[in-house]
């Protein structure tokens, strides 16, 4: 991004890994990978193209140093064709009648807004749950 190319050219297992070694060094405690980890906002399914080891990978690198995965999440976004705006377009937020658009996180797919006030709360916190589950 720096150096003027996309953000997530950079968001892959590879660069990760590398990633983690230098927070090592520093003595880092939580390693967070920023948005891109996932195939798309909503859904927080890992990218397969991105991490084809679907985290494991990653974390198995950030054990052997002691250190704990994090990943970015925003609670009110999802992708405008994920599973829950498509299924549930009641969990997005309105104003005047009209589904709020929060345009792409970074490179990825359009957004819009979701509200934590319906069910998608607790949509949100089984993937947070799953994800737990499979990746630590």
């Amino acid at each position: 991004y720096y150096e003027k190319r996309p953000y997530l050219s950079e968001m892959h297992r590879d660069r990760m890994l590398a990633e983690i070694d230098v927070a090592a060094e520093i003595g880092l405690e939580t390693f967070v990978i920023d948005t891109g980890w996932y195939s798309r906002t909503g859904e927080w399914e890992v990218d397969r193209g991105r991490f084809p080891g679907l985290l494991q990978d990653v974390r198995k690198r950030l054990e052997g140093y002691g250190m704990r995965l994090g990943l970015w999440f925003d609670p009110v976004v999802a992708a405008k064709t994920s599973r829950p705006v498509v299924e549930h377009p009641e969990w997005c937020q309105t104003r005047h009648g009209k589904i709020v658009e929060r345009g792409p996180i970074w490179e990825t797919e359009e957004a819009v807004g979701m509200c934590l006030c319906t069910d998608w709360l607790e949509y949100f916190v089984l993937q947070i749950e799953r994800l737990h589950r499979e990746v630590g």
